[in-house]
């Protein structure tokens, strides 16, 4: 999930990168409105959580549209199951001693 998020904000600095008519503000940027996108001097990308910022002039930032909405969400839900079960393996496995063989004469 947190590849996929990634890739769309990779693409969306792919086409930020990109130049030429049209590329200033980026695709994601300008999806918030002409008035906000007249504003934009610049792009960010934050890795926790997945997001494309767009800067504006005044020192502010907003969230461009590049990744889904639901990349984050199921990404944080998929790292909690992933350390509830992880945390249950290592508690499963100290409870959980080798048996001995009893009654059985080792020194033939």
């Amino acid at each position: 999930m947190y590849t996929w998020g990634m890739l769309h904000v990779g693409y969306a600095v792919m086409e930020a990168e990109d130049g030429g008519t049209g590329s200033s503000p980026s695709a994601p940027c300008r999806a918030a409105g002409e008035e906000l996108a007249s504003q934009v001097v610049g792009y960010g990308v934050s890795f926790v959580p997945i997001r494309f910022e767009c800067q504006l002039s005044g020192g502010g930032t907003y969230v461009g549209s590049s990744a889904p909405a639901y990349v984050n969400p199921a990404t944080a839900v998929l790292v909690l199951i992933t350390a509830g079960c992880g945390i249950l393996a290592a508690t499963t496995a100290k409870g959980a001693q080798p048996s001995t063989l009893r009654g059985v004469d080792h020194e033939k």
